[in-house]
């Protein structure tokens, strides 16, 4: 018998063998040499799946020294291949060969495609782009790995704002199969063809969003993220609350999440989509990551977060007790399991509802896509819409209902979501 997570797990694998093909046709654009500025974490990472597909890689940065930790990175991911015999040595090196690092713009002139991933600061962003136009060929095609900020103001600095998007990796770039490409209203559908092939042959599961805060799956995160803190702010242990949702599926717990992904990161995109989550009616935040970051505590990174880490091996220990003063709660209140995970989870599922009504995502199988293999949601659902079709939307509805009526109007359930459970509809006919 064919069990509701076969299904959703089933469903999955055909959306991910659909997204090989381009909807937007084959490019006539193929990306053969890659400009890329930025050689830190993220740099190196979406260099190395670039040389490994024999696509000439020319890595700038202003720092000898980080050009030479991305090479190092790059070969010791290399070796490893090689190790398990996934590859031999002289393939390696050939790879390898196809990586030129560099402290200048040269030979940028034969750049097909320019990706920068600096530092997370528009005006930055926006002389990138100029010293990209000065540099590379006149139709070259402009992108932005930024996770956070607004690509159509970036492309107001661009003589051609049609060849800018935007290119959003995740970390770590090797491992992490999503790729999430952001257009906006003057994005030519011939770049975003081209990067959807560029995507493609970097072995990335591809999702097209339209720009907007957050774009889509960081969007969607931070709702959710926000009602477990929340759940913390209320008394809840850090190690309660990341409990309850790995017990609900999730990989890695929220709380634990914010602390690997760095409270500096956490804290500068909580800022940037503040603006889009504090005037809805109801809508509680707390301040509490942003208060940490300005503390000094940036998670895993310094060894200072909501947990303690061994100063050696990095290895988290227990909950930083010192971690709840920025809270109003310390920890100590138990709050029904079913209400912790149902809180965290349809927080997300009513913003991925709203980033299709309003049109972010172009269908909910996108929008399954860009949840699991870019924030890990629940795979064995399918992914939000298929969790939605498989638990009923009449039954979410009710459920959300249950929680307004309990913590207030921010679980009022979307128009659409509404609609489809009066109407007896589900978000995918298949």
């Amino acid at each position: 018998m064919l069990t509701p997570e076969s299904k959703a797990l089933r469903s999955l694998f055909f959306a991910t063998t659909d997204n090989k093909k381009n909807p937007y046709g084959k490019s006539e654009r193929e990306i053969h040499t890659l400009g890329m500025i930025g050689a830190g974490f993220m740099g190196a990472g979406i260099a190395e799946v670039s040389v490994t597909k024999g696509v000439n890689v020319l890595l700038k940065d202003i720092a000898p020294e980080t050009l030479q930790t991305a090479q190092s990175q790059i070969w010791k991911s290399l070796q490893k291949k090689v190790k398990r015999r996934a590859l031999s040595k002289p393939e390696a090196q050939k790879q390898m060969g196809n990586l030129q690092p560099q402290l200048d713009y040269r030979a940028f002139d034969q750049a097909d495609m320019v990706i920068e991933a600096v530092l997370e600061k528009m005006d930055l962003k926006k002389v990138i782009i100029k010293d990209i136009e000065e540099h590379s060929p006149e139709d070259v095609i402009i992108a932005s790995n930024t996770s956070s900020l607004s690509l159509t103001e970036m492309a107001q600095a661009a003589k051609k704002p049609e060849n800018v998007i935007g290119m959003h990796y995740f970390s770590p770039v090797p491992k992490m199969p999503l790729l999430e490409i952001v257009t906006t209203e003057q994005t030519s559908k011939e770049v975003i063809s081209a990067c959807y092939d560029f995507g493609l042959k970097q072995g990335k599961t591809v999702v097209v969003v339209k720009d907007g805060p957050g774009f889509y799956v960081n969007r969607i995160l931070g709702p959710y993220l926000n009602e477990c803190l929340l759940l913390v702010d209320e008394g809840a242990a850090f190690d309660v609350v990341d409990k309850a949702l790995i017990k609900k599926g999730f990989p890695v717990g929220p709380i634990t999440l914010l602390d690997q992904v760095g409270l500096d990161i956490s804290a500068h995109v909580t800022e940037v989509t503040r603006p889009l989550f504090e005037p809805r009616e109801g809508f509680k935040t707390t301040p509490a990551v942003t208060q940490m970051y300005e503390a000094g505590r940036l998670g895993r990174k310094n060894g200072q977060g909501f947990y303690t880490y061994d100063p050696k091996s990095k290895k988290r220990k227990g909950p930083d007790q010192s971690a709840y003063k920025f809270f109003n709660g310390n920890g100590d209140k138990k709050i029904p399991l079913e209400d912790m995970q149902n809180r965290a989870v349809l927080a997300m599922l009513n913003e991925a509802v709203m980033c299709l009504e309003e049109g972010l995502i172009a269908n909910p199988t996108d929008g399954d896509l860009g949840a699991v293999f870019g924030i890990g949601f629940l795979p064995f659902t399918g992914g939000p819409f298929r969790y939605l079709d498989s638990w009923g939307p009449a039954n979410v509805v009710a459920e959300m209902e249950r929680l307004q009526q309990l913590y207030g109007t921010r679980f009022t359930p979307r128009p659409l979501l509404a609609d489809k459970a009066q109407k007896g509809e589900l978000f995918h006919q298949g």
